[in-house]
């Protein structure tokens, strides 16, 4: 990635090139840039949702990613609902093919994920048939990421197993405003990179290399009797 960064005039064109996905977060208010690095241990904090927790959300449409830049809280008393906007969209680059795409699965994919435990008491059949519906695909993410009930796999262990069955990242879709939306979820922090990384990346990659250069002279001063560095001089 470092050498494909020097083709670039600049960091904004590689930025805008690689990073092709968005992560929205109604938190982080003074970061207009967006998120600097994630903390996947900090995964669900904002929607609060179970399944949110398994790793890091990113969507390849922008604004279904600003989707989840507001929260918004229900008095418990009056039924009010309170909108709360002030979040950012973070551009993002997936570096990794590993990809479990839930709306891909063959006899193979769903026979791994059933004997991993991930999916519940489902069967083959189940798991392959749920994987052709949009509902089914979000509900089988759900599974995976352990939502339903007290399944005795930590989340820990859920990543743990899809990496072991060779995956970084879960594809699938989900139902918002009356279509089908792609979410990924990354469960390797090594696996994504943020805006604020890529432009590090970049600067790192393209800035003058002074490695093996032996560092210029001081200057002379040349006035008669004075034939010593300026430096010198001045101790």
């Amino acid at each position: 990635l470092a050498s494909r960064a020097t083709k670039y005039k600049n960091p904004d064109d590689f930025v805008k090139d690689i990073a092709t996905t968005y992560h929205g977060t109604p938190f982080s208010p003074t970061t207009r840039g967006g998120i600097k690095e994630f903390d996947i241990n900090k995964s669900g904090l904002s929607t609060r949702a179970k399944d949110a927790e398994l790793g890091i959300f990113v969507t390849p449409d922008e604004n279904f990613a600003g989707r989840f830049t507001y929260q918004v809280e229900q008095d418990w008393l009056t039924g009010a609902k309170k909108v709360t906007d002030g979040g950012t969209i973070t551009p993002t680059a997936i570096l990794s093919n590993n990809i479990l795409d839930l709306g891909k699965l063959d006899k193979s994919v769903a026979t791994s994920l059933v004997e991993s435990g991930l999916v519940g008491n489902k069967s083959i059949e189940d798991v392959v048939k749920l994987s052709k519906t949009i509902d089914g695909q979000k509900e089988l993410q759900e599974f995976i990421a352990g939502a339903y009930g007290d399944t005795g796999i930590s989340m820990g262990e859920r990543r743990s197993i899809l990496k072991e069955l060779g995956y970084d990242v879960v594809k699938n879709k989900v139902r918002h405003d009356g279509k089908g939306n792609v979410e990924m979820i990354v469960i390797d922090p090594n696996a994504i990179m943020t805006k604020q990384q890529l432009t590090d990346l970049y600067n790192q990659a393209t800035s003058p290399k002074t490695e093996g250069v032996a560092p210029k002279p001081a200057p002379v001063d040349e006035t008669p009797g004075y034939f010593q560095s300026k430096e010198a001089k001045n101790r």
